[in-house]
């Protein structure tokens, strides 16, 4: 059984259901609480509407290429390389 099937038939039963289906973790999706500033949560809204995405959608977005960007460390050295690359710098 799929994990969606099975939170479905939990909800509905109010029982524990085994998930028997590997689930991949970028389909699993969590509930959340998180604080932010109104400002924030206000600019978040109004580009997801600009996008025509949902504004949680966006913040999954947002934070998902945050995370894979690498370290600060990583990418100064990119760019480091692409100056000197280009004769830039020295």
């Amino acid at each position: 059984m799929k994990l969606k099937e099975a939170m479905k038939i939990a909800k509905e039963t109010g029982k524990k259901v085994k998930v028997t289906e590997p689930t991949a973790i970028t389909e699993t999706k969590v509930n959340i609480s998180i604080r932010l500033d109104l400002e924030v949560l206000n600019w978040l809204k109004e580009e997801g509407k600009k996008q025509g995405i949902p504004y949680q959608t966006l913040i999954n977005s947002l934070l998902t290429k945050a995370s894979t960007k690498g370290s600060i460390e990583d990418r100064l050295e990119r760019i480091e390389k692409a100056l000197f690359k280009k004769g830039k710098v020295g």
